[in-house]
C-alpha cells in the first residue's frame, strides 16, 4: 500500500557549485575523500539543528525541517555549513531553502520504495540551491520567516 500525506516542510538542499583548482587533479580519489567528508559534517548539522536527512542527491544533501521556525532552523543550518566547509577549503557549496507544502510518504516499486518528499517547495529549493553559487539563497517566504527571529532580522534587515 502506499500511502503519503500532505505536510509543512522547509526543504535546505546542498550541492557542490564549484571544485577549486588543485583537487580537480586529483580526481576522483581526493574530491571523493574531501565530498564524503563534508557530507558527514552537513548530516551533523542537519541533526544539530532539528532536521533530518532525506537522502544523498549525488554531491549534496536534501534535509528536511519541520515543525514551529523551521524557517529559523534551516537557515542557522545553512550558516554553519557553509561556515565549516570554506575551512576545509577545496569544495565550495551552494545551499537553497524554501518552506511550503509537500507531499511526504514511500515512493516507488513495491520492491524498492523510498521514503521521500516531493512537489513543487522541494523543486524550488532545489533551483534555489542551483542558483547558489558558493552562498545561501533562501525564497521570500523564508526570508520573511526568518526575519521574524530578532538576532536573524537584524543581521539580514
Amino acid at each position: 500500500m502506499f500511502l503519503s500525506i500532505t505536510t509543512g516542510i522547509g526543504p535546505l538542499l546542498t550541492g557542490v557549485n564549484r571544485v577549486c583548482q588543485g583537487l580537480e587533479d586529483e580526481w576522483p580519489e581526493a574530491v571523493f575523500e574531501v565530498l564524503s567528508g563534508l557530507l558527514g559534517m552537513q548530516v551533523d548539522l542537519v541533526y544539530r539543528h532539528g532536521g533530518d536527512i532525506d537522502k544523498y542527491s549525488g554531491d549534496g544533501i536534501m534535509a528536511v525541517f519541520e515543525g514551529e521556525r523551521m524557517a529559523e532552523k534551516a537557515c542557522r543550518c545553512a550558516v554553519e555549513i557553509l561556515e565549516k566547509s570554506a575551512g576545509i577549503g577545496a569544495i565550495r557549496f551552494g545551499i537553497g531553502i524554501h518552506q511550503g507544502l509537500a507531499m511526504a510518504g514511500n515512493l516507488g516499486y513495491a520492491e524498492h520504495l523510498d521514503y521521500t518528499v516531493i512537489g513543487p517547495t522541494v523543486n524550488l529549493a532545489a533551483r534555489l540551491c542551483g542558483l547558489a553559487g558558493d552562498s545561501i539563497v533562501v525564497s521570500a517566504v523564508v526570508r520573511d520567516a526568518a526575519r521574524r527571529t530578532p538576532e536573524i532580522g537584524r543581521a539580514h534587515a
